[in-house]
C-alpha cells in the first residue's frame, strides 16, 4: 500500500485524509539527476490520534506496578493519564498497533495537553518506530499557560538525529516506513498524584514525491464499508492534486471482478495545483460481487515514473441485520472489538458483521481487562460492546479466560475460588444479554493454556455449576479445541479426547476450530474428529466456532471458496454453527498469515470472503441440512431445505476430474442458479430437466415450491485419464447419456492442448433413449508436452445436441509425467505446511518466505542408481535428532511408489548438528528390509552459509527398480522439514500426501528414458 493512501481508521485511531496547502510556498517542479523522475513537494495534514470518541488499543506500561492509570475522559473527549508521583518519575504508553505515518522530509507534530494537577509533566516525549524496529524518542519541555494548557510543537527533519534512539539497526536515522509508537511523560518525584489530559496529536508532513504520486485517490459513494447496492451506479473516484504545481499524467483504471474479468479506462489526467476532480464510472456495474479497483498513474515524459493505487468495494444486497443467532444454523464471525475502546470502531464492527448476516460474534471476555486489581471490577467496556452489537441484532459468544496476574497460581491457571467469583459475577451481570459462554480458547495449545486436562476440566466444572445456578438455559461451550492435526504447540495429542471423556456433562456444545484448506479439513473431520467424538461418547452437538484460512499465499478467491466449502461441509457433518475467523484483518502486511484472516481489511474494505459469507447467510439462513448426494469423480453435492424451498450446493473437488453438469428432476415452480457472489439467473433446462454445473467454485441451485428433487448424472462425463507420458499414447473416454426419451444425435469435438495430438478430433454419435454411449479415442503425447510441477494442462471436449439446443464444454485436467532428470523447485507458500499456523503466540515460527525455507531438488538415474540432489536454503540449521526421530529436525523425507510393489518407500536424509550424514528408512514395501534399505543408501551432506547440500545415491536393485520400471513411471514425492531450534516448524513439499497422511496417488510421476 502506498503511503499516500490514508486509511480511515487504524486500530481505533482516526486518521484524517485532508490535505492542507495553506503553508509557505513550494519550489516549482524539479527534475532529479539524469534518468530520475520529476518530483513535486506535497504537504499532508494527518490526525495521528484524536481522543474525542474513545481511545485506541494502547497500553500504559507497568501501570499496576507504578500506580498509574489510563482511561478515556468522555466528558472532556481526551485521554486521561493518572500517576502517583512517589512511585516513578515517568509514565509511558504505546499503541499495540502503531500508526503508519506518511514518508516525509520534514514534519511538524502538534500535541495538545491539559494539566489536571498542580505538578504536570516537565517533559513530553513522542516515540516513532522505523522499518528496522529502531525506536526514536523526541523530547520537548512543557510550557503551561495560566489555564493549564500546553500546545507542544515537534519539528522533525528526516536527517535529524533524535535525542534518544534504541533497537533496530541502531543507526539513529529514520528508515521508512515509519509509525507512531506512543508517548511518555517525565515528572518530578514527590508526594501527591498527577493527572494529565491528552486531547489530540496532529501532524503536518512535507515530502518530495515523484510526479505520479502527487495525486491522491478517494473512493466515494460506497459508504458504509465500500458497499454499493446492485441497482446503483458507481463507483465515483476523486482525484486530488496534493502538490502546488499542476500535474499532467496518464491514468489507467482497471476494474476486476471475482472471476478476474477486467474492464479498463484510459485517459489523460490534468489537475491544477490543489485541484480535486471527480471521475464517475460510466456504466452500471451489473453483476454482484467483489470488485478490485486499480488506478495506475504514469508520466509520459519520464517512462520510469509510475505508481499504483488499489482499493476494493462490493456490489451486494446485505443479508442482514438479523435478530441474533435465532433458530437453526448459526452464521457467526470472530472479532476482537475489546482490543480498542474506540466507540466508532465498535459501531463499525457491529454494523459490518450485521450487514453480512452474522447473528453471532465470538469475542474474548478477558478477565484481566475487567479486574486488573483484585476486587475492582470494571465492566464499562463490555457493557458498551454488548449494547452496541445488540442494537444491530448481533449477540456475543463470549470466551471466558485470560486471568489477571494476581489471580494466577501457576502458568496461566487461575485460582479456582477467584475464577468462580469472576464467572458468577459475569453471569449475573449479563443474564439475558449473553447466552453463549465458552470456557477458554484453544485449551489444547500451550500458548493459550499452560495446564493439563484435570485442571481444565475443573475450570469447566466451575462454569457449569455457576451457569446452572445463575443463568439457567444459557449454553456452555467447551473451549474451542484448535486442531486434530499435528501442531507444534500441542501439549499432548489426546488432550481433546481426554477432556471430552472427563468433562462429559459439563458443556452443551463441543467447540472445534481447524484452520487451513478444505481438503485437510475434510480429511481431519471425517477421519479423526468425528471418530474421536464417537470414542469419547460425546452426545452433544458440535460447533465450528473458529475456522478459516488466511488469504496470504492462497489469495482472496481461494479464501472465499474455502469458506463456502468448509461451512457447508461442517453443517453436513452435524455442526450447529460456523464462525469465520476473523471479521477484520489484524494488520496490513500481505505476507503475514495472521494479518490476513479477515473478511475485511483492517480499514473495513470488503474482501471476497465477506461477499461469500453474505451470500451463504442470505441464501441458507433458516434452512436445515437434508443429505449429501453421491456424485462421481470428486463431485460434492449437498441438499438443504426450508419448507418447500430446497437449495442444492455443489462443486467439483477432484482436481484431476473435469467439471460436470448434472441433470436434476424436480417439480419446482421456479429454479435459480446462484453463484458465490450472489448472482442469480434462471436455471438452464434440458427438456423437462434442470442442469446443475459442478465446477471448482461452489454454486447453488435454489428450487422454490419443490416437493421432489432427484439428481442424475450428467449428459457428458470424461473419465479421468492416466498420467500422460511423453512419446506414448493417452487413452481418453467420453461417456454420454441421453437426457430424453427419444433418439438424438450428439456431436463431440476434441480440443487438446499443445503437445497432445489426435487424428480423430470429431465424432457424431446416436444416443438411444436413456442409453449410455462411450466414445474411446487416443491422444499422442509429444515431446513438447511438459507441464510443470503442480500445474496441469486441460483437454476440452465440446458436446452439441442440435435438436435439443444443448451445448456443453468440459475441460479435463491432464497430469503429465516428469522425465528424468526431473527438477522440483520448492519455494511457494502453497507448498508449505506450518505446524504453528493460526497460533498468534507463535507467528515467528510460521514460514516467512524462501529465505526461511526453500529447496531445489534434482532427481535422476544412472544405469544402477537413483540419484537425488537437494539444495536447501534455511536461515538456521538444527538437527539434534537421529534415526526414526530425524523428521523432528531439519532434513529431507522422500517417498517412492513403484509399480507392482505393495507398500510405500519412505526414506530420510539429514545432516546432524555434530556434522554427520545420516540416512533412515521409515517404511518399505512388503518383502523389503528397512535396515538394509538405509544401509544401501550413500549420502554426502554439508552446509555452506545458509544452504545445506544433500547428495544421495540409492542402488536401483535395493529399491526393486530397474530401467524398465523407470520407463513405466514411478511416483515420487519429497518434503524438507524445518526446525530453527524451538520446535519442528513445519515443512515444504513437492506435492500433498507425504507430510499429513500418506497418499501416493497425489505424488508426481517421473519416468526414465
Amino acid at each position: 500500500m502506498n503511503y499516500w493512501l490514508l486509511i480511515p481508521a487504524v486500530c481505533g485511531i482516526t486518521l484524517n485524509a485532508a490535505v492542507d496547502f495553506t503553508g509557505p510556498g513550494f519550489p516549482p517542479l524539479s527534475l532529479n539527476r539524469a534518468g530520475e523522475a520529476a518530483t513535486v513537494p506535497v504537504r499532508q495534514t494527518v490526525t495521528v490520534a484524536d481522543f474525542r470518541d474513545g481511545f485506541p488499543d494502547i497500553v500504559l506500561n507497568k501501570a499496576g506496578e507504578r500506580g498509574q492509570k489510563l482511561i478515556h475522559a468522555a466528558e472532556r473527549g481526551a485521554l486521561q493519564v493518572e500517576w502517583r508521583r512517589a512511585n516513578a518519575g515517568y509514565w509511558e504508553w504505546s499503541c499495540r498497533k502503531p500508526v503508519p505515518l506518511p514518508e516525509f522530509t520534514s514534519a511538524r507534530i502538534v500535541v495538545k495537553l491539559t494539566a489536571g494537577s498542580p505538578e504536570p509533566p516537565e517533559w513530553f516525549n513522542l516515540r516513532l518506530a522505523d522499518a528496522t524496529g529502531e525506536v526514536f524518542q523526541y523530547a520537548k519541555r512543557t510550557d503551561w499557560d495560566r489555564d493549564g494548557v500546553c500546545n507542544l510543537v515537534f519539528e522533525l527533519e528526516r536527517s535529524q538525529k533524535p535525542v534518544l534512539s534504541w533497537g533496530g539497526n541502531g543507526d539513529g536515522r529514520l528508515d521508512f516506513p515509519v509509525k507512531f509508537l506512543g508517548a511518555s511523560g517525565d515528572f518530578k518525584a514527590g508526594e501527591g498524584d498527577g493527572k494529565l489530559w491528552i486531547d489530540s496529536i496532529r501532524g503536518e508532513f512535507v515530502s518530495s514525491v515523484p510526479l505520479s504520486r502527487a495525486v491522491a485517490v478517494t473512493l466515494k459513494g460506497t459508504d458504509p464499508f465500500h458497499l454499493i447496492p446492485p441497482e446503483r451506479q458507481g463507483p465515483v473516484l476523486s482525484f486530488h492534486n496534493r502538490s502546488v504545481s499542476a500535474v499532467r499524467l496518464n491514468a489507467e483504471l482497471t476494474l476486476r471482478d471475482f472471476d478476474g474479468m477486467a474492464v479498463r479506462k484510459r485517459f489523460p489526467l490534468v489537475l491544477a495545483a490543489g485541484e480535486t476532480r471527480p471521475f464517475v464510472w460510466p456504466e452500471k456495474l451489473g453483476r454482484r460481487g467483489i470488485r478490485y479497483l486499480e488506478c495506475r498513474f504514469s508520466d509520459s515524459e519520464n517512462p520510469g515514473d509510475s505508481s499504483v493505487w488499489n482499493s476494493s468495494f462490493a456490489v451486494m444486497e446485505p443479508a442482514g441485520p438479523t435478530a441474533g443467532a435465532g433458530r437453526g444454523f448459526i452464521f457467526g464471525v470472530c472479532s476482537h472489538p475489546n482490543w480498542t475502546r474506540d466507540r466508532e470502531v465498535h459501531r463499525r464492527e457491529a454494523e459490518a458483521a450485521a450487514l453480512a448476516g452474522a447473528g453471532v460474534v465470538r469475542i474474548d471476555f478477558e478477565w484481566w481487562q475487567i479486574e486488573p486489581e483484585k476486587g475492582k471490577r470494571d465492566y464499562t467496556l463490555y457493557d458498551e460492546l454488548v449494547e452496541t452489537f445488540a442494537q444491530r441484532g448481533v449477540e456475543f459468544e463470549a470466551i471466558l479466560g485470560k486471568p489477571p496476574k494476581w489471580a494466577v497460581v501457576k502458568g496461566n491457571l487461575p485460582d479456582y475460588g477467584a475464577w468462580r467469583s469472576f464467572v458468577r459475577d459475569a453471569f449475573r451481570r449479563y443474564r439475558g444479554k449473553i447466552r453463549l459462554w465458552e470456557v477458554w480458547n484453544e485449551p489444547d495449545l500451550a500458548g493459550f493454556a499452560s495446564f493439563d486436562v484435570p485442571e481444565y476440566v475443573e475450570l469447566m466444572r466451575i462454569v457449569r455449576e455457576e451457569a446452572d445456578r445463575e443463568i439457567p438455559g444459557a449454553t456452555v461451550l467447551s473451549g474451542g479445541f484448535a486442531t486434530m492435526a499435528a501442531h507444534g504447540s500441542k501439549k499432548r495429542e489426546d488432550f481433546q479426547e481426554e477432556t471430552l471423556k472427563r468433562g462429559r456433562g459439563l458443556f452443551d456444545l463441543h467447540a472445534y476450530h481447524e484452520h487451513g484448506t478444505f481438503p485437510q479439513y475434510r480429511q481431519l473431520v471425517d477421519g479423526l474428529f468425528l471418530p474421536m467424538r464417537k470414542r469419547a461418547g460425546v452426545a452433544v452437538p458440535w460447533y465450528a466456532n473458529e475456522t478459516a484460512i488466511t488469504s496470504a499465499g492462497v489469495g482472496e478467491r481461494e479464501q472465499a471458496v474455502t469458506l463456502a466449502k468448509k461451512l457447508v461441509f461442517a453443517w453436513s457433518r452435524g455442526a450447529v454453527g460456523y464462525n469465520w475467523y476473523n471479521l477484520r484483518n489484524k494488520g496490513d502486511d500481505p505476507r503475514d498469515g495472521e494479518h490476513n484472516y479477515g473478511m475485511m481489511t483492517s480499514d473495513f474494505r470488503p474482501k471476497a470472503v465477506y461477499v461469500a459469507f453474505n451470500t451463504l447467510a442470505g441464501l441458507l439462513r433458516g434452512h436445515g441440512f437434508v443429505r449429501q448426494i453421491p456424485v462421481a469423480d470428486g463431485g460434492m453435492l449437498f441438499e438443504f431445505r426450508n419448507g418447500t424451498e430446497r437449495v442444492l450446493c455443489g462443486w467439483n473437488e477432484e482436481f484431476r476430474s473435469a467439471g460436470k453438469r448434472l441433470l436434476v428432476d424436480s417439480d419446482a415452480v421456479r429454479a435459480e442458479l446462484i453463484d458465490l457472489m450472489g448472482n442469480a439467473v434462471p436455471a438452464e433446462r434440458l427438456g423437462d430437466r434442470l442442469l446443475l454445473p459442478l465446477e471448482r467454485t461452489p454454486a447453488f441451485l435454489r428450487l422454490a415450491g419443490a416437493d421432489r428433487v432427484e439428481v442424475a448424472g450428467g449428459v457428458m462425463r470424461i473419465i479421468p485419464p492416466p498420467v500422460a507420458v511423453s512419446g506414448r499414447t493417452l487413452p481418453l473416454e467420453i461417456e454420454l447419456v441421453s437426457p430424453v426419451s427419444r433418439p438424438v444425435n450428439a456431436k463431440l469435438t476434441l480440443l487438446p492442448p499443445a503437445g497432445l495430438r489426435t487424428e480423430n478430433d470429431q465424432v457424431e454419435l446416436v444416443l438411444g433413449p436413456g442409453k449410455r454411449c462411450v466414445w474411446k479415442t487416443q491422444l499422442s503425447v509429444g515431446g513438447d508436452f511438459l507441464p510443470k510441477l503442480g500445474e496441469t494442462e486441460t483437454v476440452a471436449v465440446e458436446c452439441r445436441i442440435p435438436e435439443l439446443g444443448y451445448r456443453d464444454r468440459l475441460e479435463q485436467p491432464v497430469v503429465g509425467a516428469l522425465p528424468l532428470p526431473a527438477r522440483f523447485d520448492l519455494n511457494r507458500k502453497n507448498q508449505t505446511v506450518s505446524l504453528f499456523d493460526a497460533d498468534p503466540t507463535k507467528t515467528a515460527l510460521v514460514w516467512s518466505g524462501p529465505g526461511d525455507l526453500s529447496a531445489e531438488v534434482r532427481l535422476d538415474a544412472s544405469d544402477r542408481e537413483l540419484l537425488l540432489r537437494v539444495d536447501v536454503t534455511d536461515d538456521r540449521h538444527c538437527q539434534p535428532f537421529w534415526r526414526s526421530d530425524m523428521w523432528q529436525g531439519d532434513g529431507v523425507q522422500f517417498a517412492l511408489a513403484v509399480p507392482g510393489q505393495q507398500g510405500l518407500w519412505e526414506l530420510g536424509l539429514s545432516l546432524s548438528d555434530s556434522g554427520g550424514s545420516k540416512c533412515f528408512a521409515w517404511s518399505v514395501p512388503n518383502g523389503f528390509d528397512r535396515t538394509a534399505a538405509a544401509a544401501a543408501m550413500r549420502l554426502e551432506a554439508e552446509r555452506r552459509g545458509t544452504v545445506t547440500h544433500y547428495r544421495a545415491a540409492i542402488p536401483l536393485a535395493a529399491l526393486g527398480l530397474d530401467r524398465t520400471k523407470l520407463r513405466e513411471g514411478i511416483r515420487f514425492n519429497l518434503l524438507v522439514n524445518d526446525n530453527d531450534g524451538e520446535a519442528r516448524k513445519g515443512w515444504i513439499a513437492a506435492a500433498p500426501g507425504i507430510g499429513s497422511g500418506k497418499d501416493a496417488g497425489k505424488y508426481p510421476v517421473v519416468v526414465g528414458p
